[in-house]
């Protein structure tokens, strides 16, 4: 999947968010084996909230500078959008190897989460958590 961001003030064009941003494939012992960084997936739930806000003009290329900041690249899609493309991606995997899973906060990205993992694991998929707070 090509990677296609914009400006947040130039919304004319369709973008994606690389699944390279939050997810690493690789194999080890013929299993292909898919990381899952919830600190980087977090964020750009963070960013897919903020599109509907952005597509109304409630924000203007000004209110988007911080400090001699260039204006924000957003992944212009929507959350559904974030959590099938994870979705496509578990689909492939045989194990899930979480990371960052302190950054599974808040009620609804939390259970977006789990509800995705949860099925992954009754389809046989194996899930391994790594990083200090496993």
């Amino acid at each position: 999947m090509a990677i296609l961001r914009t400006a947040a003030a130039d919304l004319h064009a369709p973008a994606a968010v690389s699944r390279r941003d939050f997810l690493r494939l690789s194999t080890q012992d013929n299993r292909r084996v898919l990381e899952l960084s919830c600190e980087r997936l977090y964020m750009h739930y963070i960013d897919c909230q903020r599109l509907p806000e952005l597509k109304a003009g409630r924000y203007d290329a000004k209110q988007l500078f911080w400090e001699g900041e260039p204006t924000a690249e957003m992944a212009l899609i929507t959350t559904g959008e974030l959590f099938r493309q994870l979705e496509r991606e578990l689909a492939s995997a045989d194990v899930l190897r979480i990371l960052d899973r302190n950054w599974l906060t808040g009620t609804e990205f939390k259970q977006q989460v789990e509800t995705r993992v949860d099925e992954f694991r009754r389809r046989g998929g194996q899930v391994e958590y790594r990083g200090p707070d496993a």
